[in-house]
């Protein structure tokens, strides 16, 4: 299974499942400001390719990084999620993941819903 993209903006963080769904969920124009890394701290470069992102893994490891960040974020009134899970960024990508597809706006009938996403 390929690893967890983590896509940092200051103090909030999207989560991808992919290196190429994040390629392809960031904007050209957002990328000076945003910092990448996979679930194990790798830290991924990302290029203007066109108006297509394009990601770069790197021999630097930041994993210190990578579980302090979560902490803040997890920490987060608006987040309420236990900060000690930062431990564990696999599971913390799934919990995320998880709560940003449920974010989708609008909201499909349930009957619509599961039809599309099974």
């Amino acid at each position: 299974m390929e690893s967890a993209v983590f896509v940092f903006e200051e103090n909030d963080v999207t989560v991808f499942p992919s290196v190429a769904k994040a390629e392809s969920g960031v904007e050209v124009h957002d990328i000076e400001k945003l910092v990448f890394l996979d679930s194990g701290g790798d830290v991924l470069v990302a290029s203007a390719d066109g108006y297509r992102v394009k990601l770069t893994a790197t021999e630097e490891c930041r994993s210190d990084e990578l579980r302090s960040r979560l902490r803040v974020f997890l920490s987060h009134p608006t987040v309420n999620l236990d900060p000690a899970m930062a431990d564990d960024p696999a599971e913390v990508a799934v919990v995320l993941m998880k709560r940003q597809k449920a974010a989708l706006w609008p909201r499909w009938p349930r009957w619509l819903h599961r039809l599309v996403h099974r």
